[in-house]
């Protein structure tokens, strides 16, 4: 896309936790938006995704879901702490896939989106992936992983999400960073839920 600034491997990959064969590729990035859209002269979108599968569609392994961000829409969702928008700031330079100057210097300032707000929307994601796990949620939806629930009971991959979250969450909060990878040892606990 024109006037992107970053670009990096988000989702399981970037945690370290994905299993090959199993999880897809997730991909973020940033870009510029053009003078007259930023105006408001000219109307724009402030999101493009793309897909290997059609929307709807569940991706699998192998698949690549690709997400782009103008760089306001993405300070929005960084400001609030948003757990996924944080990821490519923390990523680790060999999952960095695009990096003008202008997206390292957003990369240099990532801990400045680290706050007590970022702690609240870690926690918050962590609660929601823990309704989702036991089959609740805001939409009261079953489970889109009915194998997992089939093979254990429950379904393990959001169950892994909270475990994440949950760590992610205190390490902002008694840290003030996020490690990308997870920290050896609390990667193989939820790796260990995730299997």
């Amino acid at each position: 896309y024109g006037n992107e600034i970053l670009r990096t491997t988000v989702g399981s990959g970037v945690h370290g936790i994905a299993i090959e064969g199993t999880d897809d590729h997730d991909e973020m990035g940033v870009y510029i938006e053009s003078m007259p859209n930023l105006l408001g002269i000219r109307p724009y979108r402030e999101d493009y995704m793309a897909r290997t599968r059609r929307e709807g569609e569940r991706s699998g392994p192998g698949d690549t879901d690709l997400i782009l961000y103008s760089l306001s829409k993405y300070l929005r969702l960084a400001v609030k702490g948003n757990p996924t928008a944080l990821l490519p700031l923390f990523a680790p330079e060999s999952d960095v896939l695009v990096a003008t100057s202008a997206g390292q210097r957003l990369r240099d300032l990532r801990t400045s989106f680290l706050s007590q707000q970022a702690v609240e929307r870690f926690l918050g994601y962590m609660h929601s992936q823990h309704e989702r796990m036991l089959g609740r949620g805001k939409q009261n939806r079953v489970p889109n992983r009915p194998e997992l629930i089939e093979r254990y009971g429950w379904d393990v991959k959001y169950g892994s999400h909270a475990l994440r979250l949950a760590h992610q969450g205190y390490e902002i909060a008694v840290y003030g960073t996020l490690t990308l990878p997870l920290a050896p040892g609390i990667r193989e606990h939820v790796l260990a839920v995730k299997q």
